[in-house]
Protein backbone atom coordinates (compact mmCIF):
# COMPACT_ATOMS: atom_id res chain seq x y z
CA UNK A 1 0.00 0.00 0.00
CA UNK A 2 1.13 3.41 -0.94
CA UNK A 3 1.94 6.44 1.86
CA UNK A 4 -0.50 8.13 0.21
CA UNK A 5 -3.24 5.87 0.94
CA UNK A 6 -2.00 4.72 4.29
CA UNK A 7 -2.49 8.52 5.33
CA UNK A 8 -6.07 9.01 3.83
CA UNK A 9 -6.89 5.30 5.67
CA UNK A 10 -5.46 7.13 9.19
CA UNK A 11 -7.53 10.59 7.90
CA UNK A 12 -11.06 8.56 7.61
CA UNK A 13 -10.29 6.72 10.91
CA UNK A 14 -9.34 10.60 12.74
CA UNK A 15 -12.41 11.92 11.38
CA UNK A 16 -14.24 9.16 12.06
CA UNK A 17 -12.83 9.63 15.66
CA UNK A 18 -13.97 13.17 15.75
CA UNK A 19 -17.29 12.59 14.09
CA UNK A 20 -18.24 10.04 17.12
CA UNK A 21 -16.58 12.73 19.51
CA UNK A 22 -18.52 15.28 17.68
CA UNK A 23 -22.18 13.42 18.70
CA UNK A 24 -21.18 12.45 22.12
CA UNK A 25 -20.15 16.14 22.75
CA UNK A 26 -23.24 17.49 21.48
CA UNK A 27 -25.29 15.14 23.57
CA UNK A 28 -23.21 15.92 26.87
CA UNK A 29 -24.18 19.78 26.13
CA UNK A 30 -27.58 19.30 26.12
CA UNK A 31 -28.73 17.05 28.71
CA UNK A 32 -29.15 17.23 32.57
CA UNK A 33 -27.74 14.27 34.95
CA UNK A 34 -29.24 10.86 33.97
CA UNK A 35 -30.41 8.99 36.92
CA UNK A 36 -27.30 6.97 38.14
CA UNK A 37 -24.58 9.49 37.27
CA UNK A 38 -24.53 11.56 40.37
CA UNK A 39 -24.10 8.44 42.66
CA UNK A 40 -21.52 7.14 40.03
CA UNK A 41 -19.82 10.23 40.05
CA UNK A 42 -19.73 10.57 44.07
CA UNK A 43 -18.74 7.44 44.68
CA UNK A 44 -15.89 7.22 42.68
CA UNK A 45 -14.54 10.37 43.66
CA UNK A 46 -14.81 9.34 47.40
CA UNK A 47 -13.29 5.81 46.41
CA UNK A 48 -9.92 7.57 44.56
CA UNK A 49 -10.14 10.35 47.39
CA UNK A 50 -10.64 8.60 50.76
CA UNK A 51 -10.10 5.22 52.29
CA UNK A 52 -13.80 4.70 52.33
CA UNK A 53 -14.84 1.06 51.00
CA UNK A 54 -16.93 2.40 47.54
CA UNK A 55 -20.15 3.56 48.51
CA UNK A 56 -22.14 1.85 45.44
CA UNK A 57 -20.28 -1.37 46.09
CA UNK A 58 -24.13 -3.58 46.71
CA UNK A 59 -24.69 -2.86 42.84
CA UNK A 60 -21.49 -1.79 40.99
CA UNK A 61 -17.77 -2.62 41.58
CA UNK A 62 -15.76 0.64 40.98
CA UNK A 63 -13.10 0.66 38.82
CA UNK A 64 -15.75 2.12 36.27
CA UNK A 65 -16.92 4.79 38.49
CA UNK A 66 -13.61 5.84 39.45
CA UNK A 67 -12.01 5.89 36.08
CA UNK A 68 -15.18 8.54 35.35
CA UNK A 69 -14.31 10.73 38.97
CA UNK A 70 -11.03 11.30 37.43
CA UNK A 71 -10.77 14.61 35.92
CA UNK A 72 -12.96 15.46 39.21
CA UNK A 73 -9.22 15.04 40.74
CA UNK A 74 -8.30 17.88 38.48
CA UNK A 75 -11.38 20.56 39.68
CA UNK A 76 -10.99 19.04 43.40
CA UNK A 77 -14.04 19.59 44.79
CA UNK A 78 -15.29 18.70 48.44
CA UNK A 79 -15.52 15.12 48.83
CA UNK A 80 -18.61 15.87 51.39
CA UNK A 81 -17.27 13.03 53.65
CA UNK A 82 -19.12 14.80 56.89
CA UNK A 83 -22.27 15.26 54.78
CA UNK A 84 -25.12 13.47 57.27
CA UNK A 85 -26.57 11.73 53.84
CA UNK A 86 -23.43 9.86 53.41
CA UNK A 87 -25.50 6.58 53.80
CA UNK A 88 -29.20 7.57 51.40
CA UNK A 89 -26.69 7.20 48.89
CA UNK A 90 -29.23 9.66 46.23
CA UNK A 91 -29.48 12.16 48.56
CA UNK A 92 -25.67 12.28 48.79
CA UNK A 93 -24.94 12.31 45.32
CA UNK A 94 -27.02 14.85 44.97
CA UNK A 95 -25.83 16.95 47.21
CA UNK A 96 -22.43 16.07 45.99
CA UNK A 97 -23.32 17.56 42.76
CA UNK A 98 -25.21 20.38 43.42
CA UNK A 99 -24.05 21.59 46.54
CA UNK A 100 -20.46 21.52 45.81
CA UNK A 101 -18.17 24.28 45.29
CA UNK A 102 -17.44 23.51 41.52
CA UNK A 103 -20.30 24.12 39.31
CA UNK A 104 -22.81 20.99 38.52
CA UNK A 105 -22.63 21.20 34.99
CA UNK A 106 -18.56 21.41 35.17
CA UNK A 107 -18.47 18.58 37.18
CA UNK A 108 -20.75 16.64 35.43
CA UNK A 109 -19.54 17.12 31.62
CA UNK A 110 -15.92 16.82 32.86
CA UNK A 111 -16.55 13.44 33.56
CA UNK A 112 -18.64 12.65 30.69
CA UNK A 113 -16.40 14.28 28.17
CA UNK A 114 -13.16 12.54 30.59
CA UNK A 115 -14.91 9.07 29.25
CA UNK A 116 -16.07 10.07 25.93
CA UNK A 117 -12.40 10.65 24.76
CA UNK A 118 -10.63 7.84 26.57
CA UNK A 119 -13.31 4.85 25.96
CA UNK A 120 -13.53 5.56 22.38
CA UNK A 121 -9.80 6.26 22.16
CA UNK A 122 -9.14 2.58 23.28
CA UNK A 123 -11.84 0.93 21.48
CA UNK A 124 -11.59 2.47 18.05
CA UNK A 125 -7.95 1.04 17.26
CA UNK A 126 -9.26 -2.01 18.57
CA UNK A 127 -12.52 -2.22 16.29
CA UNK A 128 -10.60 -0.98 13.34
CA UNK A 129 -7.51 -3.86 13.48
CA UNK A 130 -9.79 -6.47 13.44
CA UNK A 131 -12.02 -5.50 10.67
CA UNK A 132 -8.62 -5.01 8.80
CA UNK A 133 -7.55 -8.29 9.51
CA UNK A 134 -10.48 -10.17 8.58
CA UNK A 135 -11.21 -7.86 5.51
CA UNK A 136 -8.49 -5.62 4.63
CA UNK A 137 -9.21 -1.62 3.20
CA UNK A 138 -12.76 -1.82 2.80
CA UNK A 139 -13.72 -3.60 5.79
CA UNK A 140 -11.13 -1.18 7.89
CA UNK A 141 -13.29 1.95 5.23
CA UNK A 142 -16.74 0.63 6.42
CA UNK A 143 -16.16 0.09 10.42
CA UNK A 144 -14.47 3.46 10.52
CA UNK A 145 -18.04 4.21 9.03
CA UNK A 146 -20.42 2.95 11.37
CA UNK A 147 -18.28 3.29 14.70
CA UNK A 148 -18.45 7.22 13.48
CA UNK A 149 -22.55 6.82 13.52
CA UNK A 150 -23.54 4.38 16.13
CA UNK A 151 -25.69 5.89 18.46
CA UNK A 152 -25.54 3.43 21.04
CA UNK A 153 -21.99 3.54 21.21
CA UNK A 154 -21.30 7.56 21.31
CA UNK A 155 -24.48 8.03 23.39
CA UNK A 156 -23.45 5.53 26.02
CA UNK A 157 -19.87 6.42 26.31
CA UNK A 158 -20.75 10.47 26.59
CA UNK A 159 -22.29 9.63 30.27
CA UNK A 160 -20.31 8.93 33.34
CA UNK A 161 -22.07 5.93 34.38
CA UNK A 162 -20.80 1.97 34.58
CA UNK A 163 -21.79 0.50 30.68
CA UNK A 164 -19.28 1.83 28.31
CA UNK A 165 -15.74 0.45 30.15
CA UNK A 166 -17.02 -2.95 30.26
CA UNK A 167 -17.88 -3.04 26.90
CA UNK A 168 -14.74 -2.10 26.18
CA UNK A 169 -12.98 -4.37 28.12
CA UNK A 170 -14.98 -7.24 26.61
CA UNK A 171 -13.96 -6.49 23.11
CA UNK A 172 -10.64 -5.85 23.73
CA UNK A 173 -10.53 -9.23 26.12
CA UNK A 174 -11.64 -11.81 22.94
CA UNK A 175 -9.73 -9.24 20.73
CA UNK A 176 -6.32 -10.53 21.66
CA UNK A 177 -7.57 -13.94 22.84
CA UNK A 178 -8.56 -13.92 18.31
CA UNK A 179 -5.20 -12.96 17.63
CA UNK A 180 -3.82 -15.61 14.87
CA UNK A 181 -0.31 -15.81 16.30
CA UNK A 182 -1.56 -15.55 20.52
CA UNK A 183 1.19 -15.88 22.58
CA UNK A 184 1.78 -14.78 26.48
CA UNK A 185 1.39 -11.48 25.38
CA UNK A 186 -1.97 -11.41 24.06
CA UNK A 187 -2.84 -13.82 27.27
CA UNK A 188 -1.59 -11.08 29.40
CA UNK A 189 -3.34 -8.92 27.74
CA UNK A 190 -6.34 -10.19 27.51
CA UNK A 191 -6.30 -11.17 31.40
CA UNK A 192 -5.65 -7.62 32.37
CA UNK A 193 -9.01 -6.81 30.52
CA UNK A 194 -11.16 -9.71 32.00
CA UNK A 195 -9.82 -8.11 34.93
CA UNK A 196 -11.14 -4.69 33.97
CA UNK A 197 -14.22 -6.23 32.79
CA UNK A 198 -14.94 -8.02 36.00
CA UNK A 199 -13.83 -4.65 38.06
CA UNK A 200 -16.05 -2.33 36.01
CA UNK A 201 -19.70 -4.67 35.88
CA UNK A 202 -21.13 -7.42 37.74
CA UNK A 203 -23.06 -8.92 34.45
CA UNK A 204 -19.07 -9.47 33.80
CA UNK A 205 -18.85 -12.35 35.33
CA UNK A 206 -19.87 -14.05 32.28
CA UNK A 207 -16.94 -12.97 30.65
CA UNK A 208 -15.20 -15.90 31.72
CA UNK A 209 -17.67 -18.58 30.82
CA UNK A 210 -17.43 -16.85 27.47
CA UNK A 211 -14.15 -17.38 27.22
CA UNK A 212 -14.16 -20.96 28.30
CA UNK A 213 -16.85 -22.11 26.14
CA UNK A 214 -15.30 -20.45 22.79
CA UNK A 215 -11.51 -22.20 24.04
CA UNK A 216 -13.46 -25.25 23.90
CA UNK A 217 -15.29 -24.44 20.57
CA UNK A 218 -11.65 -23.59 19.23
CA UNK A 219 -9.99 -26.55 19.86
CA UNK A 220 -12.40 -28.75 18.14
CA UNK A 221 -11.81 -26.14 15.02
CA UNK A 222 -8.00 -25.75 15.64
CA UNK A 223 -6.56 -28.02 17.75
CA UNK A 224 -3.00 -26.65 18.05
CA UNK A 225 -4.56 -23.37 19.48
CA UNK A 226 -5.04 -24.80 22.78
CA UNK A 227 -3.25 -22.47 26.03
CA UNK A 228 -0.30 -23.84 27.94
CA UNK A 229 -0.20 -24.12 31.51
CA UNK A 230 1.67 -20.63 31.43
CA UNK A 231 -0.52 -18.96 29.49
CA UNK A 232 -3.36 -19.77 31.50
CA UNK A 233 -1.33 -18.88 34.78
CA UNK A 234 -0.12 -15.37 33.27
CA UNK A 235 -4.04 -14.74 32.14
CA UNK A 236 -5.70 -15.14 35.20
CA UNK A 237 -2.96 -13.75 37.91
CA UNK A 238 -3.03 -10.35 35.79
CA UNK A 239 -7.05 -10.35 35.72
CA UNK A 240 -7.03 -11.29 39.59
CA UNK A 241 -4.84 -8.63 40.38
CA UNK A 242 -6.76 -6.12 38.19
CA UNK A 243 -9.73 -7.03 40.12
CA UNK A 244 -7.68 -6.83 43.48
CA UNK A 245 -6.66 -3.21 42.33
CA UNK A 246 -9.54 -1.92 41.67
CA UNK A 247 -10.47 -2.94 45.82
CA UNK A 248 -7.34 -1.89 46.99
CA UNK A 249 -6.31 -4.78 47.41
CA UNK A 250 -8.26 -4.57 50.45
CA UNK A 251 -9.92 -7.97 49.81
CA UNK A 252 -12.54 -9.10 47.39
CA UNK A 253 -15.02 -10.27 49.81
CA UNK A 254 -16.76 -6.89 48.77
CA UNK A 255 -16.59 -8.01 44.74
CA UNK A 256 -18.35 -11.14 46.27
CA UNK A 257 -20.72 -9.84 48.06
CA UNK A 258 -22.00 -7.16 45.89
CA UNK A 259 -22.18 -9.68 43.28
CA UNK A 260 -24.02 -11.89 45.35
CA UNK A 261 -26.42 -9.21 46.14
CA UNK A 262 -26.82 -7.77 42.91
CA UNK A 263 -27.61 -11.43 41.46
CA UNK A 264 -30.27 -11.74 44.11
CA UNK A 265 -31.66 -8.36 43.48
CA UNK A 266 -32.40 -9.11 39.52
CA UNK A 267 -33.78 -12.54 40.33
CA UNK A 268 -36.59 -10.45 42.07
CA UNK A 269 -36.99 -8.72 38.61
CA UNK A 270 -38.09 -4.78 37.95
CA UNK A 271 -40.71 -3.14 36.26
CA UNK A 272 -40.52 -2.83 32.59
CA UNK A 273 -42.44 -1.26 29.64
CA UNK A 274 -42.41 -2.79 25.86
CA UNK A 275 -44.78 -1.83 23.30
CA UNK A 276 -47.76 -0.89 25.30
CA UNK A 277 -47.03 -4.45 27.43
CA UNK A 278 -45.81 -4.39 31.35
CA UNK A 279 -43.91 -6.76 33.47
CA UNK A 280 -41.94 -7.23 36.63
CA UNK A 281 -40.64 -10.02 35.38
CA UNK A 282 -39.22 -9.06 32.24
CA UNK A 283 -39.98 -10.14 28.32
CA UNK A 284 -38.70 -13.22 25.88
CA UNK A 285 -38.37 -9.93 23.26
CA UNK A 286 -37.42 -7.12 25.01
CA UNK A 287 -33.73 -6.96 24.15
CA UNK A 288 -34.40 -8.43 20.20
CA UNK A 289 -37.09 -5.52 20.04
CA UNK A 290 -34.71 -3.02 21.37
CA UNK A 291 -31.85 -4.12 19.26
CA UNK A 292 -33.94 -4.04 15.99
CA UNK A 293 -35.32 0.02 17.11
CA UNK A 294 -32.12 1.21 18.60
CA UNK A 295 -29.75 0.60 15.78
CA UNK A 296 -29.20 2.23 12.64
CA UNK A 297 -31.16 0.00 9.93
CA UNK A 298 -27.93 0.19 7.39
CA UNK A 299 -25.79 -1.32 10.57
CA UNK A 300 -28.16 -4.23 11.24
CA UNK A 301 -28.56 -5.51 7.91
CA UNK A 302 -24.53 -5.77 6.94
CA UNK A 303 -23.61 -7.35 10.55
CA UNK A 304 -26.41 -9.74 9.37
CA UNK A 305 -24.77 -10.68 6.30
CA UNK A 306 -21.46 -10.63 8.13
CA UNK A 307 -22.85 -12.97 10.92
CA UNK A 308 -24.37 -15.55 7.92
CA UNK A 309 -20.97 -15.65 6.01
CA UNK A 310 -18.62 -15.95 9.59
CA UNK A 311 -20.52 -18.85 10.16
CA UNK A 312 -20.71 -20.43 6.70
CA UNK A 313 -16.75 -20.45 7.45
CA UNK A 314 -15.59 -20.41 11.16
CA UNK A 315 -12.34 -19.92 11.87
CA UNK A 316 -10.23 -18.88 15.43
CA UNK A 317 -11.28 -14.68 14.21
CA UNK A 318 -14.64 -15.88 13.46
CA UNK A 319 -15.49 -17.97 17.02
CA UNK A 320 -14.18 -15.19 19.00
CA UNK A 321 -16.21 -12.69 16.67
CA UNK A 322 -19.46 -14.80 16.87
CA UNK A 323 -19.80 -16.44 19.90
CA UNK A 324 -19.28 -13.59 22.75
CA UNK A 325 -21.93 -11.63 21.12
CA UNK A 326 -24.12 -14.13 21.22
CA UNK A 327 -23.32 -15.38 24.72
CA UNK A 328 -23.98 -12.24 26.04
CA UNK A 329 -27.34 -11.66 24.30
CA UNK A 330 -28.27 -15.19 24.94
CA UNK A 331 -27.49 -13.78 28.67
CA UNK A 332 -29.75 -11.19 28.60
CA UNK A 333 -32.53 -12.92 26.92
CA UNK A 334 -32.99 -14.94 30.53
CA UNK A 335 -32.62 -11.74 32.63
CA UNK A 336 -35.63 -10.45 34.44
CA UNK A 337 -34.51 -6.92 34.55
CA UNK A 338 -35.12 -5.02 31.09
CA UNK A 339 -34.86 -1.41 31.78
CA UNK A 340 -32.44 -0.84 29.18
CA UNK A 341 -30.44 -2.03 25.86
CA UNK A 342 -27.42 -0.30 27.13
CA UNK A 343 -27.44 -3.91 29.51
CA UNK A 344 -26.42 -5.29 25.50
CA UNK A 345 -23.59 -2.53 24.43
CA UNK A 346 -21.26 -4.74 24.43
CA UNK A 347 -22.39 -6.68 22.00
CA UNK A 348 -22.38 -3.32 19.40
CA UNK A 349 -18.75 -3.62 18.78
CA UNK A 350 -18.83 -7.22 17.29
CA UNK A 351 -21.92 -6.30 14.94
CA UNK A 352 -19.97 -3.04 13.43
CA UNK A 353 -16.85 -5.71 12.88
CA UNK A 354 -19.52 -8.04 11.34
CA UNK A 355 -20.94 -5.14 9.38
CA UNK A 356 -17.16 -4.26 8.10
CA UNK A 357 -16.50 -8.14 7.10
CA UNK A 358 -19.42 -8.01 5.23
CA UNK A 359 -18.79 -4.57 3.05
CA UNK A 360 -15.61 -6.23 2.34
CA UNK A 361 -17.31 -9.45 1.32
CA UNK A 362 -19.59 -7.75 -1.17
CA UNK A 363 -17.17 -5.87 -2.40
CA UNK A 364 -15.69 -9.24 -3.81
CA UNK A 365 -19.14 -10.44 -4.86
CA UNK A 366 -21.10 -7.76 -6.41
CA UNK A 367 -20.27 -5.74 -9.50
CA UNK A 368 -18.70 -2.24 -9.00
CA UNK A 369 -22.02 -0.31 -10.20
CA UNK A 370 -24.34 -2.96 -7.57
CA UNK A 371 -21.67 -2.22 -4.65
CA UNK A 372 -21.21 1.45 -4.96
CA UNK A 373 -25.17 1.75 -5.00
CA UNK A 374 -25.33 -0.18 -1.99
CA UNK A 375 -22.51 1.20 -0.34
CA UNK A 376 -24.19 4.88 -1.32
CA UNK A 377 -27.70 4.26 -0.19
CA UNK A 378 -26.44 2.78 3.22
CA UNK A 379 -24.23 5.36 4.31
CA UNK A 380 -26.90 7.99 3.49
CA UNK A 381 -29.69 6.39 5.26
CA UNK A 382 -27.54 6.20 8.39
CA UNK A 383 -26.42 9.48 8.27
CA UNK A 384 -29.73 10.68 7.79
CA UNK A 385 -31.00 9.23 10.31
CA UNK A 386 -28.97 9.76 12.95
CA UNK A 387 -28.76 13.47 11.88
CA UNK A 388 -32.81 13.01 12.75
CA UNK A 389 -31.51 12.40 16.15
CA UNK A 390 -29.25 15.12 16.81
CA UNK A 391 -28.72 15.91 19.72
CA UNK A 392 -30.69 14.22 21.39
CA UNK A 393 -29.06 10.59 21.40
CA UNK A 394 -29.87 8.64 24.06
CA UNK A 395 -33.32 8.84 22.60
CA UNK A 396 -32.18 7.76 18.95
CA UNK A 397 -34.53 4.82 17.44
CA UNK A 398 -34.26 4.13 13.81
CA UNK A 399 -37.22 4.27 10.93
CA UNK A 400 -39.40 0.99 12.58
CA UNK A 401 -40.57 3.26 15.38
CA UNK A 402 -41.03 6.58 12.86
CA UNK A 403 -37.40 8.13 14.81
CA UNK A 404 -36.72 9.39 18.04
CA UNK A 405 -40.64 10.99 18.71
CA UNK A 406 -42.19 7.50 18.28
CA UNK A 407 -40.03 5.62 19.94
CA UNK A 408 -42.30 6.39 23.65
CA UNK A 409 -44.83 3.50 22.12
CA UNK A 410 -41.83 0.85 22.07
CA UNK A 411 -39.73 1.55 24.95
CA UNK A 412 -38.97 3.41 28.36
CA UNK A 413 -36.75 4.12 31.22
CA UNK A 414 -32.98 4.45 30.24
CA UNK A 415 -33.61 4.07 26.37
CA UNK A 416 -34.88 7.33 25.85
CA UNK A 417 -35.79 9.09 29.41
CA UNK A 418 -32.78 8.95 32.05
CA UNK A 419 -33.85 12.58 33.22
CA UNK A 420 -31.63 13.65 30.79
CA UNK A 421 -34.35 16.52 29.04
CA UNK A 422 -34.74 18.81 31.53
CA UNK A 423 -31.93 21.47 30.02
CA UNK A 424 -34.17 21.29 26.88
CA UNK A 425 -37.66 22.00 28.94
CA UNK A 426 -35.97 24.83 30.87
CA UNK A 427 -34.60 26.11 27.33
CA UNK A 428 -38.11 25.56 25.74
CA UNK A 429 -39.93 27.10 28.64
CA UNK A 430 -37.59 30.56 28.19
CA UNK A 431 -38.86 31.16 25.10
CA UNK A 432 -42.63 30.93 26.73
CA UNK A 433 -41.63 33.02 29.16
CA UNK A 434 -40.59 30.59 32.03
CA UNK A 435 -43.79 30.00 33.50
CA UNK A 436 -44.84 28.32 36.26
CA UNK A 437 -45.23 23.91 35.53
CA UNK A 438 -46.67 21.44 36.61
CA UNK A 439 -43.89 18.57 36.47
CA UNK A 440 -43.88 15.00 36.74
CA UNK A 441 -40.57 13.65 36.71
CA UNK A 442 -38.52 10.49 36.51
CA UNK A 443 -35.04 11.39 36.97
CA UNK A 444 -32.57 12.78 39.87
CA UNK A 445 -30.79 16.13 38.36
CA UNK A 446 -32.42 19.74 39.92
CA UNK A 447 -34.63 21.25 37.77
CA UNK A 448 -34.41 24.32 39.90
CA UNK A 449 -30.68 24.23 38.56
CA UNK A 450 -31.70 24.31 35.30
CA UNK A 451 -34.15 27.42 35.87
CA UNK A 452 -37.56 25.53 35.94
CA UNK A 453 -39.99 26.96 38.23
CA UNK A 454 -41.92 23.78 39.17
CA UNK A 455 -44.92 21.90 41.09
CA UNK A 456 -43.82 18.49 41.21
CA UNK A 457 -46.70 15.47 40.64
CA UNK A 458 -45.69 12.17 41.07
CA UNK A 459 -41.83 12.53 40.78
CA UNK A 460 -40.33 9.14 40.31
CA UNK A 461 -37.08 9.94 41.92
CA UNK A 462 -34.43 8.87 44.42
CA UNK A 463 -34.12 12.17 45.84
CA UNK A 464 -35.49 14.08 48.36
CA UNK A 465 -36.79 17.20 46.18
CA UNK A 466 -37.34 20.35 48.09
CA UNK A 467 -36.32 23.06 46.58
CA UNK A 468 -37.33 25.06 43.93
CA UNK A 469 -40.94 24.38 44.05
CA UNK A 470 -43.44 26.96 42.91
CA UNK A 471 -47.53 27.11 42.66
CA UNK A 472 -48.73 27.38 39.40
CA UNK A 473 -49.71 30.89 37.85
CA UNK A 474 -53.65 31.67 38.07
CA UNK A 475 -53.43 33.55 35.23
CA UNK A 476 -50.68 32.70 33.04
CA UNK A 477 -50.71 29.64 30.60
CA UNK A 478 -50.98 26.17 32.15
CA UNK A 479 -48.32 23.77 31.25
CA UNK A 480 -48.15 20.03 32.68
CA UNK A 481 -44.76 18.36 31.73
CA UNK A 482 -44.48 14.57 32.08
CA UNK A 483 -41.73 12.22 31.70
CA UNK A 484 -42.21 9.20 29.49
CA UNK A 485 -41.38 6.67 31.92
CA UNK A 486 -43.91 8.42 33.99
CA UNK A 487 -46.21 9.39 31.02
CA UNK A 488 -46.52 5.06 30.28
CA UNK A 489 -46.47 4.54 34.10
CA UNK A 490 -43.89 2.11 34.11
CA UNK A 491 -42.97 2.23 38.04
CA UNK A 492 -46.85 3.25 39.24
CA UNK A 493 -49.36 0.62 40.32
CA UNK A 494 -51.94 2.52 38.20
CA UNK A 495 -50.87 1.62 34.52
CA UNK A 496 -53.66 4.11 33.71
CA UNK A 497 -52.83 7.03 35.97
CA UNK A 498 -51.44 9.10 32.42
CA UNK A 499 -53.93 7.56 29.84
CA UNK A 500 -55.70 10.61 29.40
CA UNK A 501 -53.56 12.71 28.11
CA UNK A 502 -52.38 10.20 25.25
CA UNK A 503 -55.63 11.26 23.81
CA UNK A 504 -53.90 15.11 23.42
CA UNK A 505 -51.85 16.31 21.28
CA UNK A 506 -48.83 17.93 23.38
CA UNK A 507 -47.91 21.21 22.86
CA UNK A 508 -44.03 20.72 22.29
CA UNK A 509 -41.93 17.36 23.99
CA UNK A 510 -38.56 18.74 25.38
CA UNK A 511 -35.24 16.98 24.41
CA UNK A 512 -37.69 14.05 22.59
CA UNK A 513 -38.43 12.87 26.32
CA UNK A 514 -40.65 14.91 28.68
CA UNK A 515 -43.99 15.52 27.07
CA UNK A 516 -45.46 18.91 27.89
CA UNK A 517 -49.21 19.80 27.46
CA UNK A 518 -50.88 23.00 27.58
CA UNK A 519 -54.46 22.64 29.95
CA UNK A 520 -54.48 26.81 29.69
CA UNK A 521 -57.96 25.87 27.59
CA UNK A 522 -58.47 22.34 28.16
CA UNK A 523 -61.19 22.27 31.53
CA UNK A 524 -61.55 18.45 31.26
CA UNK A 525 -58.03 18.32 31.47
CA UNK A 526 -57.61 20.99 34.34
CA UNK A 527 -60.21 18.70 36.48
CA UNK A 528 -58.04 15.92 35.89
CA UNK A 529 -54.77 17.19 36.77
CA UNK A 530 -56.54 18.98 39.80
CA UNK A 531 -57.56 15.66 40.96
CA UNK A 532 -54.61 14.25 40.90
CA UNK A 533 -53.42 16.85 43.13
CA UNK A 534 -55.42 17.18 45.45
CA UNK A 535 -55.04 13.33 46.00
CA UNK A 536 -51.30 14.03 45.93
CA UNK A 537 -52.22 16.15 49.32
CA UNK A 538 -51.75 20.09 47.15
CA UNK A 539 -55.04 21.35 47.56
CA UNK A 540 -53.88 24.39 46.93
CA UNK A 541 -52.33 23.75 43.78
CA UNK A 542 -55.19 21.67 43.38
CA UNK A 543 -57.52 24.99 43.44
CA UNK A 544 -55.15 27.01 41.46
CA UNK A 545 -55.43 24.38 38.48
CA UNK A 546 -59.03 23.82 38.37
CA UNK A 547 -59.50 28.04 38.95
CA UNK A 548 -56.84 28.86 36.03
CA UNK A 549 -57.20 29.22 32.30
CA UNK A 550 -57.87 31.82 29.38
Amino acid sequence: MSKARRVGLGALAALSFLTAFFFGLSQIQDSSATYDEPVHLASGYLALKTDFSPLNWRDHPPLAEMWAAFPLLFLNPSTMALNPDLGRLYNFADQFIYKNRINPSRLLNSARTWNLISLLLILFPAVLAWSWNLGGEYAFIAASFFLAFCPPIFSNFSLAATDAMPTVFYFLGCFFLAHPKRGLMEWGLSGLCLGGALASKFSMILFPIVILSALLTEARVIPKRLPTVSQIFVFCVLAALVLSAAYRFQGISLYWGGLSRTLTRLSQGRPSFLWGRYSQNGFWDFFPVALAVKTPIPLLLFSGFGFYAALRAPSAREIWLIMPPVAYFIAALISKTDIGYRHILSVYPFLIVLAARAAADLKLRLSKTAFASAALIGALWTVLSVLRAYPHYLVYFNELTDGPLGGYHVLADSNLDWGQGLKDLARQLKKRGNPPIILSYFGVADPSYEGIRYFPLAFYSNVDRKDGVTLPSKSGPLFFAVSETNLQAVYFVDKGLFSWLKKRTPAFVAGNSIFVYDLSHDLSGRKILSGLLAASNAPEAAKIVLESGY
